[in-house]
């Protein structure tokens, strides 16, 4: 279930998957009623490479400058790079735990790895141009541009990679979407962390009457 593209990195972890169990042969830890690597051996080996990607985000540059035009040792941009995958995580970890969405007959928790973005009439802003083009060059997120949105446009939608999932602790399912308007993508982007605050306060008063809102001081 480890959907990816990235065959290299597939074949590494199969490789680390041999690797344990191999040393669980040499130690004895093994028998014809156990499996060759347990499933707690796979987990591990699953978040450690996620762990390692995204420790690695950190040392990211940026993709629209050239490398003598970026200071040595300026971690500055990878830092704000690894903050937007921190802040995607505790979103659709929030929407895992409070959020529901309907299936067949049936309804699930919401199970969202991927932006879905609607209303897209501008082109992204300058400032916020690298970190957009930092996330598609380094595989954070995997752009499709087949999605349709309710209304029958075309909208891109930006999955997160398969790698992050395990060590994020969400979902697989590519079944549900985080939904955020032009505006609120452009936020994202900008300042991870707060918009982090503002997604789970808005969701959480979302249902709630505009006169409880104004009783409760929601709504100036």
């Amino acid at each position: 279930n480890l959907w990816m593209s990235n065959t290299r990195e597939i074949i590494s972890l199969f490789a680390n998957l041999v690797d344990k169990g191999r040393k669980n042969i040499m130690e004895n830890d093994w028998s014809e009623e156990k499996s060759l690597v347990s499933e707690d051996d796979q987990d591990k080996v699953f978040r450690n490479a996620g762990s390692r990607f995204h420790s690695l985000l950190i040392s990211a540059t940026d993709p629209t400058k050239k490398l003598h035009e970026i200071p040595a040792g300026d971690r500055s941009y990878g830092d704000h790079l690894q903050k937007i995958a921190e802040a995607f995580r505790d979103i659709a970890d929030f929407e895992l735990q409070n959020n529901t969405s309907k299936n067949v007959d049936k309804i699930c928790p919401k199970q969202a790895r991927r932006i879905e973005i609607k209303d897209v009439s501008k082109d992204i802003p300058e400032d916020l141009l690298p970190f957009y083009r930092g996330m598609i060059r380094y595989g954070l997120f995997i752009r499709d541009w087949r999605g349709k949105s309710v209304s029958g446009k075309a909208v891109p939608r930006l999955y997160l990679r398969s790698i992050l999932i395990p060590y994020y602790t969400i979902t697989f399912s590519k079944r549900d979407a985080v939904t955020m308007t032009w505006e609120e993508f452009c936020d994202f982007l900008r300042n991870p962390k707060d918009f982090v605050e503002y997604w789970k306060t808005y969701n959480k008063t979302r249902g709630i009457h505009p006169l409880q809102k104004r009783l409760l001081g929601m709504d100036p």
